[in-house]
């Protein structure tokens, strides 16, 4: 979409709203949108600023979708859920309803701990989640909250906000990175279907954050802080439609495969001009080499399990971690389980020089420990380099002897129904 679209016409405004009605998880993409928008003024994971309490985040969204024109009528002056063409009065709780989406029993909340906020924690669906547990009805819940109050909707949502319990009331709120890749890769299926015109129009009618006019592509990435035009087409552009990204993909995964005939080199320079659109195809394409070479199965387990639609099981696995400046290079990855994923990034067991698997104590005997060696691919030129398993080597071994805080329940431990 080139063009720029009219948002003064309150029929187009009906119109669109019409269109979006029945979006799949509008809330949560209404949320999504809000949150955006108002992203840098927001207190956010990291930054040691104070959370917000549910009534501030509830006022910041209801100021965000009222909408008031006299062409509206008795409408003008009320919240407008554009996903369900509903207006609500503000802060009406019994319809509007927001806060319920906050807490992570509803929606969009996450009460795991700050360092787990990691790209691909965030990527990672609440099903798979470590903290996922069984409470005394038998009903799934998360583990650290005090109460175990049951997961009332559904896992299917995203991880916004980081819902720090106080044991008072009700907490406070923190922001993820919401330009984080493992993050928009988890949601992109909820935005891909939603036309992106309505979607405009929706937004900018009436609104009182905003007096234009007219409103383009590039317009929306300003006002909303993404980073780019690519990242606005790859989050609004429906998979089937999407063949450049598949092609980067492919054209990024052979030049992983051509990397293996250079020698090893374990960090790389993450350049910050890079695009997010640019990020997720290197990630897609580190995970989709790395799983090709060990047949997508785990290398600890060897678990090779694929849905009815022929999605794999299996994920790829940083040896030395992005965040620190790890490669993307296949021989600086490990396809694993989704299980033997988690154990590895918390550093519940390691590897050594001879890709022997070395577990932590409390581990073993668990049935998460495998004892023995990795299943490694048949090809040597794909096997895990050594100086990535010694950094990941030296990096657990440094953690196993710190001494350890007090764990809450379900944290560091693998439970198994």
């Amino acid at each position: 979409m080139s063009q720029r679209v009219d948002v003064t016409n309150a029929e187009s405004f009906r119109t669109a709203l019409a269109t979006l009605n029945g979006s799949t998880h509008g809330d949560t993409l209404a949320i999504y949108l809000a949150l955006k928008k108002h992203q840098d003024e927001l207190p956010t994971v990291g930054d040691g600023r104070e959370g917000l309490v549910s009534g501030e985040l509830e006022k910041l969204l209801d100021l965000f979708y009222t909408k008031r024109d006299r062409r509206l009528g008795r409408e003008s002056g009320r919240v407008c859920k554009i996903f369900s063409g509903n207006f609500t009065q503000a802060a009406s709780h019994g319809q509007n309803n927001w806060r319920d989406f906050f807490r992570y029993g509803l929606g969009i909340g996450c009460l795991a701990p700050e360092e787990h906020f990691t790209s691909e924690f965030l990527a990672q669906h609440r099903s798979d989640c470590p903290y996922l547990t069984r409470n005394s009805d038998g009903a799934q819940a998360c583990s650290l909250h005090p109460q175990q109050t049951r997961y009332i909707r559904t896992l299917e949502r995203p991880k916004f906000l980081k819902w720090a319990f106080s044991g008072k009331a009700h907490g406070t709120y923190r922001l993820v990175n919401l330009d984080d890749p493992g993050l928009m890769e988890f949601i992109r299926p909820l935005t891909a279907p939603v036309p992106l015109p309505e979607l405009l129009i929706a937004l900018y009618f009436a609104a009182p954050w905003s007096r234009r006019r007219e409103v383009s592509v590039e317009d929306f990435v300003d006002d909303f802080h993404f980073a780019s035009v690519d990242e606005v087409d790859f989050l609004f552009t429906p998979r089937e439609q999407d063949p450049v990204i598949h092609r980067r993909v492919q054209e990024t995964k052979q030049d992983l495969v051509n990397k293996l005939q250079q020698p090893f080199h374990l960090t790389e320079p993450v350049l910050r001009t890079t695009t997010t659109t640019e990020r997720l195809v290197r990630l897609r394409a580190f995970s989709e080499a790395v799983r090709e070479a060990y047949n997508y199965s785990c290398a600890v387990c060897g678990l090779q399990v694929e849905s009815i639609e022929g999605h794999w099981e299996s994920q790829a696995a940083h040896i030395y971690d992005r965040a620190l400046g790890g490669a993307d290079d296949i021989r600086n990855g490990l396809a694993l389980c989704r299980t033997h994923h988690w154990a590895f990034d918390n550093k519940l067991f390691t590897i050594d020089e001879h890709y022997d698997l070395i577990w932590h104590p409390d581990q073993v005997g668990t049935k998460v420990c495998r004892q023995g060696t990795l299943h490694l691919p048949q090809g040597t030129k794909t096997w895990p380099a050594l100086d990535a398993l010694q950094k990941h080597q030296e990096r657990t071994l440094a953690l196993w002897h710190t001494p350890r805080r007090k764990r809450r329940r379900g944290r560091g431990r693998l439970s198994f129904p």
